[in-house]
């Protein structure tokens, strides 16, 4: 028998006691370092084909990680996916379809690694996919603040495309969106909005955001100075005007509110009388004598017949 023979043999059951304490220690150290992490995760529908899920089922099933403790500890949600693949299936029907995982980061490279996923299949009633392309309507919340109101809305885009099984997408007019706040705004602003389907079985092209310009002005109305007095100005030394009493009607229009606030500090109606030089009788127009920021919407008379005499000594 050779020398390395000999040595197999020599002391052979102490050898093989060793054998085997090195195996158990081994593997009692592999299996210490084994752990499991549990998650639920969204489901993901993966479907290029022409059929899609047309009633509710399973959105979260849970995954299960096993392996050593700190490789798996370190893996992120975000580098697990649970997805159903849908695009082989070309008819309408009810399907048991399985959950299948993608792993990627740092999770791909983990060895060895056993995953799990519960349920692992998932029961899918599909139909046909059908599209339409729907205007979008702006709906709000409250109101500007006082003395503002709405002027306009718009949209962009003005109409979206929509997906989804046949029976919830033809009976389908429009979408709107989630509400806008307009309360206390006294000025225009602009955003973007959540488009509100009415089934988490449509899909909008896209993403299922719009973006929103909101006009908001002030509110404009009336007022009215009936019987106002008429006064002149810009009459010559020496000059007098025959008639008295004279007034008129004015009515402008503003801002609600800076108009319903504002007192006349002076006189409202005006006759400049620059072009009288004598004695006589004139036609003069009649001036309104209001702030720039309101606007005159009837003036009456917007002339005046006046006689022009000598000023009492």
């Amino acid at each position: 028998m050779s020398k390395f023979g000999d040595w197999i043999v020599r002391n052979w059951p102490e050898k093989v006691i060793c054998l085997t304490l090195a195996l158990f220690l081994f593997l009692f150290y592999r299996i210490s370092n084994m752990g499991t992490k549990t998650v639920s995760l969204p489901l993901q529908i993966e479907n290029s084909g022409s059929m899609t899920p047309s009633v509710p089922f399973l959105r979260n099933v849970h995954v299960t990680l096993r392996g050593e403790s700190e490789s798996i500890y370190a893996v992120s949600e975000e580098q697990i996916t649970p997805y159903a693949d849908l695009s082989h299936i070309r008819e309408e029907g009810v399907y048991a379809v399985p959950v299948q995982i993608r792993l990627s980061g740092a999770a791909s490279g983990i060895d060895p690694l056993e995953v799990t996923v519960d349920p692992p299949e998932i029961t899918l009633t599909l139909e046909r996919k059908a599209y339409k392309t729907l205007p979008v309507q702006g709906v709000f919340s409250g109101f500007p603040a006082e003395g503002y109101r709405l002027e306009s809305f718009t949209l962009n885009p003005p109409s979206v495309e929509v997906s989804g099984p046949q029976s919830l997408v033809e009976p389908l007019e429009k979408l709107t969106t989630a509400p806008v706040v307009l309360s206390g705004w006294n000025t225009g602003f602009d955003g973007s909005a959540d488009i509100v389907l009415p089934s988490d079985l449509l899909l909008l092209d896209g993403g299922q955001k719009v973006g929103y310009r909101v006009t908001i002005v002030p509110e404009i109305t009336e007022r009215q100075f009936p019987g106002t007095d008429i006064v002149f100005d810009s009459l010559r030394p020496g000059l007098q005007i025959a008639e008295s009493g004279l007034t008129g009607t004015l009515v402008i229009q503003g801002p609600r509110i800076q108009l319903s606030r504002w007192t006349p500090s002076g006189p409202l109606l005006s006759v400049s009388c620059e072009t009288v030089t004598g004695p006589g009788t004139y036609v003069l127009p009649v001036s309104a004598v209001v702030p720039r920021q309101f606007s005159v919407l009837r003036l009456e008379p917007r002339e005046i017949t006046v006689t022009v005499e000598e000023a009492d000594e």
